[in-house]
């Protein structure tokens, strides 16, 4: 009897512990006068954002109201909203040493079921990652072309599995939701994921049925079908070498022969992609590619189909550039058109297409612009407050479409559709060629125009990425060239 009572008395003294913890957690921005709107408790602020149609727009009405630096709380952990780009200046780009983590997303990696990707990963083994995947993605290694199998099978497997990848709303799943009202849990609820993982593996050789319902997941087919991939270009890698994003990943794991000879005394593990990091970066590059830059072609399609104008500047350009040349042959000439080039920054401009990823994790106590922010804090920049601010897009209405207002000269935080700082989207310029590429091959031989009831039907959703519901428009053949 009095030992239960003890053990109850214990209980009772740890869960008030626990509940006066969390209670005081929610001191940190009051403490520190900063505003925000109010929080419940254990949530902070998930239910509301979990409840509303579109976070970024959330993310956009508390700014109205709390001004440009306001706090929320995801379960108890403080998170910094800010739209004061001298403020989001400090942390992107001047003080990057002590904020070189993106948040620790539970779904990077529990989607890939691997170590650390470059998404991910932070500390050095972000820093291998990217000075590998930067050669990567740079142009001169990137002009590879379009497979033609993509572009004439629309019933491609890979696109239809990209697909359902993104189509989940990750939000909504359980484990994601316990990981963000217990942020102390989340490393332990990885590490758990990632060893039942590894213990379905080792079933599925031991009793192979079990490998068709993994095979049922989207993300582990694609990360399945990559490894198998992977295997076979090393086993025939004698013979004739793919060109695409794969093979010059592969080609990574292999230092050249500049690298030997500049770094002999190095360990030449740090000039690697291991296969196990491959196959993960094959997944969330496939993922964030099929989505990203699918969704930024189909605004551009809107965009012209309303601005009739403006793509007849378009066309004049890549007449003009092009003529009758094969754009697939003429890279330079594709890449370096400007007009274009600021049609797509507009467009990523009133449409940016991912927000929460444009984050950074405290990784060193610091003080910037007169706040003291704690190691473990995250600053979550607000885009769309940024790109419709007048002070930084005017004398222009920022809600009117002008591609010209990117010749003028802005703040460098003021356009963040990829990010912005050391840490931007590895993939920006090759995104970029790649939306220049299908609007110079697309206009080059149609007129787009708008479909029945096109804005009856665009209606924005906010799951990983924003995405319109539905475009209708209409192709019409060209019948004449410049």
């Amino acid at each position: 009897m009095i030992l239960t009572a003890c053990l109850c008395a214990c209980l009772l003294c740890l869960l008030g512990t626990y509940l006066w913890t969390i209670n005081n957690s929610y001191n940190y921005f009051k403490l520190r006068n900063i505003p925000g709107p109010p929080h419940q408790f254990f949530f902070g602020h998930l239910k509301t954002l979990w409840a509303s149609k579109r976070y970024s727009k959330q993310l956009q009405e508390w700014t109205r109201k709390y001004g440009s630096i306001y706090g929320l709380y995801e379960g108890t952990r403080p998170l910094y909203v800010a739209s004061d780009v001298d403020f989001l200046h400090e942390v992107f780009i001047k003080q990057f040493s002590s904020f070189h983590s993106r948040r620790v997303l539970f779904l990077a990696r529990m989607g890939a079921g691997t170590p650390e990707t470059l998404f991910g990963a932070s500390g050095t083994t972000w820093r291998r990652q990217r000075h590998i995947v930067n050669r990567t993605f740079s142009l001169g290694r990137a002009g590879f072309g379009i497979e033609s199998d993509m572009q004439n099978n629309i019933d491609n497997i890979y696109l239809k599995k990209s697909a359902k990848v993104v189509d989940i709303n990750y939000d909504k799943l359980f484990i994601v939701q316990l990981s963000n009202l217990m942020p102390f849990l989340k490393p332990f609820l990885i590490i758990f994921f990632l060893c039942q993982l590894k213990i379905i593996r080792i079933l599925g050789k031991i009793i192979p049925f079990m490998n068709y319902f993994m095979e049922e997941l989207a993300p582990f087919w694609i990360i399945n079908r990559a490894q198998e991939i992977v295997d076979y270009r090393k086993v025939h890698a004698s013979e004739k070498k793919h060109v695409d994003l794969l093979q010059l990943m592969i080609d990574a794991q292999i230092p050249d022969e500049k690298d030997k000879l500049e770094n002999m005394e190095e360990d030449t593990e740090q000039k690697i992609l291991h296969p196990d990091e491959i196959t993960g970066n094959i997944l969330i590059f496939m993922i964030a590619g099929y989505e990203t830059t699918s969704t930024t072609l189909a605004y551009c399609t809107y965009i012209l189909a309303k601005k009739l104008d403006i793509q007849e500047k378009l066309i004049a350009e890549i007449d003009t550039h092009l003529g009758q040349k094969d754009y697939e042959d003429n890279y330079d000439l594709v890449t370096n058109m400007s007009y274009i080039d600021i049609f797509i920054r507009e467009v990523l401009r009133v449409f940016p297409i991912i927000i929460q990823a444009t984050s950074r994790e405290c990784n060193k106590t610091t003080t910037i612009c007169g706040h003291q922010i704690e190691e473990g804090s995250v600053i979550q920049a607000d885009i769309l407050s940024i790109h419709f601010s007048p002070d930084l897009w005017g004398p222009e209405d920022p809600n009117e479409f002008i591609p010209e207002r990117h010749l003028t000269k802005r703040h460098p935080i003021s356009w963040m559709a990829f990010g912005n700082g050391p840490r931007n989207c590895v993939g920006m310029r090759f995104a970029i060629m790649e939306l220049k590429i299908c609007l110079t091959h697309l206009l080059s031989q149609y007129n787009i125009l708008p479909g029945d009831k096109l804005d009856e039907h665009f209606h924005l959703t906010e799951l990983s990425v924003i995405n319109p519901e539905a475009i209708f428009i209409k192709l019409k053949k060209r019948t004449t060239y410049m």
